[in-house]
C-alpha cells in the first residue's frame, strides 16, 4: 500500500571527513542526512499503518462472531432477551480480547485480558448433568460488541494522525531533495561561470 512512499535509500558522502567539506559540500551533506532521516521515519510510520490495519482487522472479525450469536434466535428468561451458546461459543463471548500487533514480527496477536460471567442466566445441561450450553442476555453481548467498536474507533483515530504524519514526513522530504537539487544546480551554473572565464 505504501511501498511507492518508501523512498530509495541515500547516503551521506564525505561527512566524517571535515577538512574535504567546504560550505556547499556541508549544507549538501546536511540535507542528505535529513533524507536518511525521513526515509527511516516514513518506513516506521508506513508499518505501524500496516500492523494497525491488521489489528482492525481482527477486532472487525471479532464485532463478526458476536453479531453472529446476537442473530440467533431469542429466548425469554425471566425479562431479558436470551440466547443459546455452546460451550465454546460462551467462551469467546465471555472473553475480553486486547489485539496487539509485534512490530519485531510484525504478528498480530489478541490477550485475553478479563473473564465476565455477566450476561449468562441458565445453563443447560445433558443427560449426565453435564454442561452442554447457556442461555446468555443479548444485552451482554451487544455490551461487549459496543466495546470493540470503541476499540476499533481509537484505532481508526490513531490511523488517521499517523496518514498525517506519513504524508508531512514526505512532504519535508521532498523539500530536502528540492534544497539538494537547487545548490548542486547553483554549484554547476558557479562552476561553468568559472570555466568560460578563465
Amino acid at each position: 500500500m505504501f511501498n511507492n512512499v518508501i523512498p530509495t535509500e541515500i547516503k551521506a558522502t564525505n561527512f566524517e571527513n571535515k577538512s574535504a567539506l567546504n560550505g556547499v559540500d556541508l549544507m549538501t551533506s546536511i540535507q542528505m542526512l535529513l533524507v536518511q532521516n525521513y526515509d527511516d521515519q516514513l518506513k516506521d510510520t508506513a508499518n505501524q499503518i500496516k500492523l494497525t490495519t491488521k489489528v482492525k482487522k481482527a477486532y472487525r472479525e471479532k464485532i463478526q462472531e458476536l453479531n453472529k450469536m446476537l442473530n440467533k434466535k431469542t429466548q425469554k428468561k425471566g425479562n431479558d432477551d436470551c440466547v443459546y451458546l455452546s460451550i465454546d461459543e460462551r467462551y469467546r463471548q465471555a472473553h475480553d480480547y486486547n489485539i496487539q500487533a509485534d512490530m519485531t514480527t510484525g504478528e498480530v496477536r489478541a490477550y485475553r485480558e478479563t473473564y465476565s460471567p455477566c450476561g449468562e442466566v441458565q445453563r443447560e445441561k445433558d443427560q449426565n448433568e453435564d454442561v452442554k450450553g447457556y442461555w446468555v442476555k443479548v444485552s451482554a453481548i451487544e455490551n461487549h460488541v459496543e466495546s470493540y467498536k470503541q476499540k476499533l474507533d481509537s484505532l481508526n483515530e490513531q490511523t488517521e494522525l499517523m496518514s498525517i504524519s506519513l504524508q508531512s514526513l514526505t512532504n519535508q522530504r521532498k523539500v530536502c531533495f528540492e534544497t539538494i537539487t537547487n545548490i548542486v544546480k547553483k554549484t554547476g551554473d558557479c562552476l561553468s561561470g568559472i570555466v568560460r572565464n578563465v
